[in-house]
This record gives C-alpha cells, structure tokens and sequence, in this order.
C-alpha cells in the first residue's frame, strides 16, 4: 500500500483567472505587516489550495504548512508541503497566519473562530466576486464605442506568465479603458448574451461595436440545458440593473432558475477549472475535443436563435457584430484524434460560416492563429492561452478592425 506521508495531492495546474491572482496579491500586500515573519498555513488542499501553493512561492512565500478537513489528505503534500489535520491548528495561532483557499469559506472561517483565530489577524479571507466584477464593468462609468463578449479566453491567464495582463485587459490597454467594455464569464450562452446586451446598450447607447466570442458547443442543442451554463445569480444582478424590467428576461430567469437545479448530467464537470486539464485521461481529453469541436452543429437550437436574435438587435441599434471564432489548440487534437479532427472541424466551420453569410454578418476566424507553444500548456484543451498567444490574438483582432473599419 502507497505511504499516505508520501502522497501527493497536488493538482497540474496551469492556468488560472486574472481575478484570483489579483484577489491573492491584493490580500498580501494589505495585510504584509501582519503575516510578516509568521508561518503561512493555506486551508483547503485542493485545486485552489494547489494553485496558491504554486502563487505564493512567486511571491517569496516558500514555509507553509496546508489543513485539510479531508482526513485521507492528512499525511500527504502539496507540491512538498504536509498537510495536517484541523485540530493541529491551536499549536501555531499565535506564530501563523491562515489563509483560507476554497471559495465556500464561510463554514471554514466559522470553524477557525472558534479554535481562537480571529479574521483579519489570525487568518485571511482570499475573497473574489466574479459576479460583483462583471456587474462593475457592466456600470463601470465611460461611453464606450465597442463592447466585447466571451468566457476564459478573455479571463484567464497562464500560470507561467511573467505578464499577468490577461486578453480583458490587453484590449482595453489597446482600444482605450473609457471606449470599451470587455464582460466575460465561463460557458454563458447566446440567450444570456442577448439579455446582457440589450442591459448593456441601455446603460450605454454610445456602444457601435459589438464583439462576440463563439464556440461551437453552444450550437449542438445541449449546452444551454447544463446547470453550470446558467449563472442565476449574475443574471438577477443584470436583470436588477436594467431600468425596463422586460418580461422576455423575467421569463428567463425563470428558465434560467429551473435549469440550474434540474441536475442534469454536466458532462467533465471535473474540468470546469481548466488548468487541470492534465488530470484527464486521453480519452477524456480527445471526448472533451469531439463534443466543444467535432459535434454536428444545428440551426434550430436556441443559441442560434438568439445570436440571429442579437444580430437583428444590434442593427436597430446601428451596431456592428463582429463573431470572432478563438483558437483552437489544433496540434494537441490532432495528436489525439489524427486528421478527422480537422476534417469534422473544418466542415462545422464552413457550416458557423455559412449561417453569418446569410445573416450579412462576416466572421473573424482565428481558428489557426496559435501553435501548441501559445496556449496554457502545449495540451491545453480549450482556448485558455499564454502571454505570447494573447498579443497574437491582440493583433489579429486590431488587424480586423483596421481593415474593416470597426473602431471610431
């Protein structure tokens, strides 16, 4: 039997939100005098706990100790450092400082308070509102010309970047902070899009340029259906801060509350933090390829319909729609699946084409933009890329514009 104290519970990770590693540095550099020449414990062995373990090492943070309410982590490591069990804590409150790494920390801050530890002294809270930051930018006050939409592809960064500036914050460096709004959250559909947009315009009118990330996963007649695509809470927020209070979005809501619930089989749940994509066998990883690439796409599925929806919106409004396709880390697929990747693919691109061409609507296609080299890792399985891959992206975007004309 394996010797629990060599066990290593670490997770591959490789990529990671821009607001998680800003969440961390923001928390060490306030409260700096107060874990200054104390112990670092991190609660929560787990990907989060992985991922700070990695992140405090950059930042100068190389003694730490990890807990873990799991009592078949006790005995094993991350990344080198033991884990320990919970009642081990006593022993170092007065010569440690905890930082509390899952998200869901409320139960965990509990359970420290009342071992002795008090918040904000003897243990810290890395706290991250991805739906507060979308809500902010959607209010943020300036008149921008273009808003861009899309999921992990505009958030996310590589954990190996020295420039942490993820693609969000590259192109409003590049078009201007006060003529853009970039809004991105993980696996949101074309009906929420829709219902974000007409939020959105209504806030600012100025908006001529509309900017939509499209992956074709959404067009196969499943996705909208999973729990983990419907973002309820993020959608009551926007549906709070749009002064019509339309009944077609209330209805949605609706919709949107039920989906959520109905327990749906969510198909690679396990890899909805995309940095662990290694953690997957081949054959999950070429599935995960077949059904976000090579699945037939359908024109009667509700995304469809409400791109063709957005589409028709945007022209009332006099505003441009500008689809653009992500890379796609072609190498590594065909690494798994041999030259039908391609093949399957190519035919779903044409038919995506196809469908814009009717709708007057041009596509901007960097399907092929990047090598294996640019993405997260050279087997990263979806459009999370590096430093280098996202100023590719940048100048293929700002190449698009200048040769169409999009930005004023």
């Amino acid at each position: 039997m394996e010797d629990s104290a060599l066990k290593d519970f670490s997770w591959p990770i490789t990529t990671l939100l821009y607001d998680d590693y800003e969440a961390l540095r923001t928390c060490l550099d306030h409260f700096s005098s107060t874990i200054r020449d104390k112990q670092l414990i991190v609660f929560g062995a787990g990907i989060r706990g992985s991922l700070f373990a990695v992140l405090l090492k950059e930042f100068g943070y190389t003694d730490l100790l990890f807990v873990d309410n799991n009592e078949q982590k006790w005995g094993g490591v991350i990344h080198g450092h033991p884990i320990v069990a919970p009642t081990e804590l006593p022993k170092y409150r007065k010569n440690a400082v905890v930082l509390i790494a899952t998200e869901a920390y409320h139960s965990i801050a509990e359970q420290l308070t009342k071992l002795g530890f008090s918040r904000d002294q003897d243990f810290l809270v890395i706290e991250t509102d991805h739906y507060g930051s979308y809500i902010d930018e959607m209010l943020r006050d300036c008149t921008p010309t273009t808003l861009i939409l899309g999921d992990c592809g505009l958030s996310h960064i590589s954990l190996f970047d020295k420039n942490k500036d993820n693609l969000s914050i590259m192109l409003k460096n590049k078009l201007g902070s006060d003529k853009t709004k970039v809004l991105a959250m993980h696996g949101m559909g074309m009906r929420s899009f829709y219902h974000v947009i007409k939020t959105q315009v209504e806030h600012n009118p100025s908006i001529t340029n509309l900017f939509i990330t499209i992956n074709f996963g959404v067009f196969t007649g499943k996705r909208h259906l999973l729990p983990r695509t419907q973002h309820v809470g993020l959608l009551e927020r926007v549906y709070n801060i749009s002064n019509q209070k339309d009944e077609e979005f209330l209805d949605y809501l609706k919709i949107a509350q039920g989906r959520a619930s109905s327990f749906k089989l969510d198909f690679f749940s396990e890899t909805q933090d995309r940095s662990v994509s290694t953690h997957l066998s081949r054959n999950r990883l070429s599935l995960f390829f077949q059904v976000n690439y090579m699945y037939k796409i359908r024109k009667n599925t509700e995304d469809m319909e409400y791109l063709s929806r957005i589409i028709n919106y945007a022209a009332k409004h006099k505003i441009k729609v500008i689809p653009f396709i992500p890379p796609v880390n072609y190498e590594f697929a065909e690494t798994l699946l041999g030259n039908k990747f391609k093949e399957k693919y190519n035919t779903i691109l044409g038919t995506f084409t196809e469908w814009m061409s009717e709708e007057n609507t041009p596509v901007l296609d960097m399907s092929y933009l990047l090598q294996a080299s640019q993405f997260g890792t050279a087997e990263t399985i979806d459009e999370t890329i590096n430093y280098d891959g996202r100023q590719k992206v940048l100048e293929a975007l700002m190449a698009y514009t200048a040769n169409h004309g999009v930005v004023k």
